[in-house]
Formats: C-alpha cells, sequence, structure tokens
C-alpha cells in the first residue's frame, strides 16, 4: 500500500504545498492500521477454533486464510488505485459518500466513465512500472 501511496504523491503533487518523509511515514503507519484492522475478523474467529482441527484441516484454514488475505489486498489495491485517479479530478479522497453521491445523481455518470478510464489507465501505468522493474533485478 505504500507504493500506492507513493504513486498517489507522485501523481498529485501539484495539489500539495510540501511533501515531505514525515508525513509519508504517518500514511505508512494508517495502511498498517487499516490493513490490520481488515485482518482483525478473520484472526478472532480462526484463533480459538485452529487448535481443535487436526493437520489436514489446518492446511484447509491456512488456504481460506490466504485466499481472504488476497482478497483483502486487492479490495485495498482498487480503492487505493480508484482514489489516485479520482483526486486529481476532484481534489478530494474517495469515502463512502462518493458512491452514495455517485449512484444518486445521474449527471454524475460521465464523471464515473471518466474516473474508470483514469483508474484504468493508472493501474495499467503502474502495473508496467513494475514489471519493467521486477524485469531489472534479475
Amino acid at each position: 500500500m505504500s507504493i500506492l501511496r507513493a504513486a498517489f504523491a507522485l501523481q498529485n503533487a501539484a495539489y500539495f504545498k510540501t511533501l515531505d518523509a514525515w508525513h509519508f511515514l504517518i500514511g505508512c503507519y494508517f495502511d498498517v492500521v487499516t490493513l490490520a484492522l481488515l485482518s482483525l475478523p478473520l484472526f478472532l474467529l480462526l484463533s480459538p477454533l485452529s487448535h481443535y482441527f487436526g493437520n489436514a484441516s489446518k492446511k484447509v484454514l491456512q488456504g481460506i486464510v490466504r485466499i481472504y488475505l488476497v482478497l483483502i489486498g486487492l479490495l485495498v489495491l482498487l480503492l487505493n488505485s480508484w482514489d489516485i485517479a479520482y483526486f486529481s479530478y476532484t481534489q478530494k479522497r474517495s469515502g463512502f459518500s462518493y458512491f452514495i453521491h455517485l449512484l444518486t445523481v445521474l449527471s454524475r455518470r460521465i464523471l464515473a466513465r471518466v474516473l474508470v478510464v483514469a483508474f484504468c489507465f493508472y493501474s495499467s501505468r503502474l502495473y508496467f512500472m513494475a514489471s519493467t522493474c521486477s524485469d531489472h533485478a534479475y
């Protein structure tokens, strides 16, 4: 998530007076807290139950945990990637009010189309940058 935070800051740097490392570290702290809170239900449900399962069942539980964490990670990735495009268009972060506004106002469908195109563009650009960086690592 910190990579997306850096991408957000670089893409929207013109809208900020100052960008420093301290604010970036505070944002990274909030990223860790968000992931911890999203993983908390899984931990609360499976911690007491894990003692009652055998080895075969533990492997199934590990598979469920991996799938859950990947899905949560993809959701966070999707929403943060969407926010990069949304902020450059409206100069505010997306939130629950954005989704309510999008569903209640018909004229905003154009905004949704623009944001979907921008989201696809920025996501593909981020994927391309990541794949070229990983190619150079070898």
